[in-house]
């Protein structure tokens, strides 16, 4: 493990410091913190990722890398064809959201990184819709950290406007919900559902309840979505290996705890049809929402680790049985 805090570095030492990572064939970890890493040498922070192929977690949390920074460092990690990088921080860096466009490709193409931590940014509505549509493409990503990001349930205008003008906001309605599956019973409504047609009902109350909404203006019919009911959609597929979501510390409200709440619910029922082979789902949130809404969502949590304790636990082994005489 190589360590660098608190130091600030000239142009020669970073050039050094690339030498020096790209001949050691075993380091796995570097932590860059607090280091004044900027634009300007982030170029040579992304040679060293280029050029380094035995680094497995890497953090450069706590520097103003901000937009080309950013941007530099993830394409020296997607240019390196052999790299091994399964844990990347860029807590407190200074990025926007409308950076967060350099991972669709990063991380929608990536089969390493499991586990990207982007606390304590900036990115709002438009990074969450950037991560979402990488998300859609990545299988391998299990943790994601978004927590202080700024992230609310302002529903914007993303989708397709149908007709115009376009229905003001005071006009966009809440997007309802249907009821979702009931993983106690498995019951949807008053209809059970069985091992047979489970997976056509979680897919048919999935696109109702992560679908966009069709909202009436007087002159208008404009289709409007949460940011956020893309994130749900993206981590409650059931090719989605993410199991960890951090939105703490942001202010998701009602309507955004009711749409991560759907998409828990929907892995949940995934879990308990699939028992061993599907990856569990905890998705932590701020209690900035009604009670109800973040007690169900605790529940779920609870529930989903509970299930992870008991897969990870160790079976002891069976003794042989004696022969009686």
């Amino acid at each position: 493990m190589l360590c660098l805090m608190h130091i600030q570095m000239d142009k020669g030492a970073y050039i050094a410091l690339d030498k020096f990572l790209s001949r050691h064939k075993f380091l796995e970890i570097f932590i860059f913190i607090y280091c004044c890493a900027n634009v300007d040498n982030s170029v040579y922070l992304a040679s060293i990722l280029r050029n380094t192929e035995s680094l497995v977690d890497v953090t450069f949390d706590h520097n103003k890398l901000k937009e080309e920074g950013f941007i530099n460092i993830l394409m020296g990690i997607k240019e390196n064809q052999n790299t091994k990088i399964k844990k990347l921080s860029f807590q407190y860096c200074d990025i926007h959201g409308e950076h967060c466009e350099a991972l669709v490709p990063l991380i929608g193409g990536n089969k390493t990184i499991t586990e990207l931590d982007l606390s304590g940014n900036y990115l709002g509505q438009d990074g969450v819709m950037f991560l979402s549509t990488a998300l859609m493409n990545n299988s391998t990503l299990k943790v994601l950290n978004l927590a202080s990001n700024n992230i609310t349930d302002d529903q914007e205008l993303y989708g397709r406007t149908l007709l115009t003008p376009i229905a003001s906001k005071s006009n966009i309605a809440t997007p309802a919900v249907p009821n979702p599956v009931e993983v106690g019973g498995l019951v949807s409504g008053t209809s059970t559902i069985t091992g047979d047609n489970l997976m056509n009902e979680l897919d048919e109350n999935k696109s109702k309840a992560l679908s966009s909404n069709l909202v009436e203006d007087n002159n208008s019919v404009s289709m409007t979505t949460s940011t956020l009911t893309y994130l749900a959609e993206a981590v409650s597929r059931e090719e989605s290996a993410i199991t960890h979501l951090d939105l703490r510390y942001n202010n998701i409200g009602n309507n955004g705890g009711e749409i991560m709440l759907q998409a828990l619910k929907t892995r949940k029922a995934i879990v308990v049809a699939k028992k061993k082979t599907a990856p569990v789902f905890i998705c932590q949130v701020t209690e900035r929402m009604k009670s109800d809404i973040f007690s169900k969502i605790f529940d779920i949590n609870k529930f989903m680790l509970e299930q992870e304790k008991k897969r990870s636990g160790k079976k002891g082994k069976k003794g042989k049985k004696g022969k009686k005489k």
